[in-house]
């Protein structure tokens, strides 16, 4: 998978797909599991490491959960005893892109041929054709990256301070700073519901508050800390 070609197309499967805010929080938090295992097709996950990386409660995490699979961005199954639940993420990539690879080959050569010709010449020229239709999609780079990641990290932030200045600082991150940005905003904009007492969105890019702790509180009114993990 590719991490910031997900996000861009989940984005782009919500225009059309609703989704609820929790159930958007649970696939961010999935992904970066995923992410850690090394993009593994089925991972474990326990409720509780999801209940510290989205801040929601149990049984939220579990509406939700139901909700991605209902919506086929997840497939996951519960374990017997005291095990983790596995799941797997439909890739919204493999999902979309179109299958170049034709079923059948075509019988191009006539069958006058001579048996003198070599078959091997037919058969490596099949073997080129399909590594090329399997060749696997080129990352996206520079401004392409750029003109995918800032509108969509514009709106994820509620569009809070000056978009200009945004747009130019965001412009200067490196893809590795803007992944950990994009994994951070939803828990820090869940942390700050009430906008006067959120950062603007280019001192949060200035500061490199992806880096930050966020201090989110329960129910009971405790506060509770989400460490972020780096990529």
């Amino acid at each position: 998978m590719n991490y910031i070609v997900e996000i861009k197309r989940f984005y782009d499967w919500l225009e059309t797909n609703p989704l609820s805010p929790p159930a958007r929080l649970l696939w961010f938090a999935l992904m970066e599991t995923a992410n850690k295992t090394g993009w593994q097709d089925t991972f474990a996950v326990a409720v509780s490491v999801l209940l510290t990386k989205t801040g929601l409660t149990k049984k939220s995490v579990e509406r939700a959960r139901n909700e991605l699979s209902t919506k086929g961005r997840i497939i996951w199954k519960s374990r017997s005893g005291n095990q983790s639940a596995e799941y797997s993420i439909i890739s919204l990539w493999v999902e979309n892109d179109p299958q170049t690879v034709p079923q059948t080959v075509p019988q191009t050569v006539p069958q006058t041929v001579p048996q003198t010709v070599p078959q091997t010449v037919a058969i490596n020229k099949l073997n080129k054709t399909k590594q090329k239709n399997n060749k696997p999609p080129t990352p996206l780079k520079g401004n392409e990256c750029d003109e995918i990641s800032f509108e969509k990290v514009w709106e994820l932030y509620e569009r809070k301070g000056n978009k200009k200045t945004s747009m130019r600082k965001w412009a200067n991150l490196k893809n590795l700073c803007r992944e950990a940005a994009l994994k951070h905003i939803p828990l820090y904009v869940k942390a700050t519901p009430d906008k006067q007492y959120r950062k603007n969105f280019e001192t949060y890019l200035n500061q490199e508050c992806w880096n930050d702790e966020i201090i989110n509180k329960n129910e009971t009114g405790e506060q509770k800390t989400i460490a972020y993990i780096d990529l």
